[in-house]
C-alpha cells in the first residue's frame, strides 16, 4: 500500500521520495551487509535492485535507456558498492 501512494505520485517531490527511501528502505536492504558474503550473482541482484527502485523513484523507465551511472548522477546517490 506504501508503494502506490508514495513512489509514484507525481505531487510528491523526487527529494521527499529520496529521503523516504533513504531512512526507511536502504536500511533494511543493507541490513547485517558487513559481514555477508555475497556470491558475484547476490552482488549482482541486489545492485539491480537498488537500480529498479531508483529508477521508480526518480521516473524513469527502462525503456528511456539511461546508463546506471547517469541514475545515480539524476538521484544523487551514490553506489550500493559504496
Amino acid at each position: 500500500m506504501l508503494r502506490m501512494p508514495i513512489w509514484y505520485r507525481k505531487t510528491v517531490s523526487c527529494e521527499a521520495k529520496m529521503r523516504i527511501f533513504r531512512a526507511c528502505i536502504l536500511p533494511v536492504l543493507l541490513y547485517g551487509s558487513e559481514v555477508w558474503s555475497l556470491t558475484t550473482a547476490q552482488e549482482r541482484r541486489l545492485n539491480t535492485f537498488y537500480m529498479a527502485c531508483l529508477r521508480t523513484l526518480v521516473g524513469v523507465t527502462l525503456g528511456d535507456r539511461i546508463s546506471n551511472e547517469k541514475l545515480l548522477e539524476l538521484s544523487g546517490q551514490p553506489n550500493l558498492e559504496n
